[in-house]
């Protein structure tokens, strides 16, 4: 584990995440927008990778410290979404406010993504790094 990172607090965010990612699926569910309800399993399957990632590399931890806070306000947000885009009779200020929640969590896939990238990345250095010292340690002997 990272220094500073105790098992419990480990395990704690993993919990966490893994709650908040069942509550999205379940929100996902509910979408009745085909597009959108895509983008939400997108960011769930994002966040099932990262949470992979986490177990087999916990260093990475501390490049998403902020994923379990994220994560549960994401499904607060789709929660507001849902009531909201369920009403039979929406205001303009009604529509704003659900196109607001679409970008913002259009928004939230590229930036798991993003993390998702860099922590490849890392582990992509990781290993040529290793396969390199091997290569060194092979010439040597």
């Amino acid at each position: 584990l990272p220094e500073g990172l105790s098992k419990e607090a480990f395990t704690a965010f993993l919990v966490a995440c893994t709650e908040s990612l069942a509550l999205l699926r379940k929100d996902a569910e509910s979408i009745n927008k085909l597009p959108f309800r895509r983008a939400v399993l997108h960011l769930c399957e994002l966040g099932d990778e990262l949470l992979i990632n986490f177990e087999k590399d916990p260093q990475d931890v501390h490049a998403a410290r902020a994923l379990p806070d994220r994560l549960q306000r994401l499904h607060e947000i789709l929660t507001g979404y849902l009531e909201l885009a369920n009403q039979r009779n929406q205001s303009p200020q009604t529509v704003r406010a659900i196109q607001d929640t679409e970008k913002a969590v259009t928004k939230a896939v590229t930036k798991f993504e993003q993390l998702h990238q860099r922590l490849l990345e890392n582990n992509a250095i990781d290993l040529s790094t290793n396969a390199k010292t091997l290569d060194n340690l092979l010439d040597f002997d």
